[in-house]
């Protein structure tokens, strides 16, 4: 049952950091097409699935640009979250939460959907005629995804650092001589009392 809580809790850590994870995303996929390509105007990946849904279940001629746009931010942010959540059993066998892993899964999820479903359904054109720069946009765009949903997990899964309290029936060590005076070389150093908490708070 702990373990079963355990991974429910990560899970949905998983699902806010991908969402999170996908402003800064959206960001750099914009940003980065209005200084690469000042002139394109075709959608980028988000647009066109969104575009495509529309299409298909008739949408496409009742929604203004407004209620376009606020359903492709929604779906896009939904989506980075059920991300968010594969990537927790992605990187289960590791202790820790690293960037590496965070910008390796970002580049999984580029893959899966820009050279795998997306032009199964025809979203998206083959990569063989897709333009090079598109191509660095968007894995570009998934790195940053892919760094932002590590480095919040990894900030969610430390948790607070509290420092360690003693109890009653754990009294404050003596380290006075028999002469009276105090050894400080055997009290702790609280110029590290952070370092201290940090290696008593248990893990998760």
């Amino acid at each position: 049952m702990h373990n079963q809580q355990s991974l429910a809790t990560q899970m949905v850590r998983g699902a806010l950091a991908g969402a999170a994870a996908t402003v800064p995303m959206t960001v750099t996929m914009y940003g980065l097409r209005y200084l690469l390509l000042p002139r394109h105007t075709a959608p980028l990946g988000p647009d066109r699935i969104m575009r495509w849904f529309e299409a298909r279940v008739g949408l496409d001629k009742r929604l203004n640009r407004a209620q376009h746009w606020t359903l492709t931010l929604a779906s896009h942010i939904a989506y980075g979250a059920v991300g968010g959540m594969a990537f927790v059993p992605f990187a289960a066998r590791h202790a820790h939460y690293t960037i590496h892993r965070g910008v390796t899964f970002g580049v999984v999820v580029w893959a899966v959907g820009y050279l795998g479903w997306m032009p199964a359904l025809h979203i998206i054109p083959r990569p063989p005629h897709r333009s090079p720069y598109r191509r660095a946009i968007l894995v570009s765009a998934h790195l940053v995804w892919g760094a932002t949903l590590a480095l919040l997990l990894a900030y969610l899964q430390q948790g607070p650092i509290r420092e360690q309290q003693q109890t009653n029936d754990q009294p404050t060590p003596d380290y006075r001589h028999s002469d009276g005076y105090s050894d400080n070389r055997y009290l702790p150093d609280r110029r590290h009392w952070h370092t201290a908490a940090l290696a008593a708070w248990p893990r998760r």
